[in-house]
């Protein structure tokens, strides 16, 4: 039953919702065998961070560019009562430590289900969105190949 909830909450809900814990969504990838994306974000206070989230993330362009990842949104906000659980901000200084430990922001990287990563991306992507897509596009099409 709890996969079953896990399933609708990152597929039915937008894409970036924090209310699946991240051991859920690495669950789910192992046993799918399929990529995660997790964004590094500071969702109030960095105004690339929320251009992403508006035009990229938040799109159904990007769900369907994305199907078969999982998602998730380490996000880093610094206004006291946007603050995440204090578990979920552990997870969130624990996975910066080992993707971002420079601290950029947005940040976004595709692991591997074991935690490796696969790709990464600085900033709003410079390439411009189509080759953002295309990229992700081709590595869920390489992906366990």
């Amino acid at each position: 039953m709890r996969t079953i909830i896990c399933a609708c909450l990152l597929w039915a809900l937008p894409a970036w919702s924090q209310s699946a814990a991240f051991s859920d969504i690495m669950n789910n990838a192992l046993k799918e065998n399929k990529p995660v994306v997790i964004s590094f974000s500071g969702s109030d206070w960095c105004l690339p961070c929320m251009r992403m989230h508006k035009e990229i993330f938040d799109t159904d362009r990007f769900r369907q560019a994305t199907a078969g990842y999982g998602f998730y949104n380490a996000d880093f906000p610094r206004r006291k009562k946007n603050m995440p659980a204090e578990a979920v901000r552990a997870v969130n200084d624990s996975l910066a430590a080992r993707f971002n430990p420079e601290g950029k922001f947005p940040f976004t990287v595709v692991i591997s289900p074991a935690g490796k990563l696969i790709h990464s991306w600085e900033g709003f992507p410079d390439s411009g969105i189509e080759s953002f897509y295309a990229t992700l596009q081709t590595i869920r099409n390489d992906y366990g190949k």
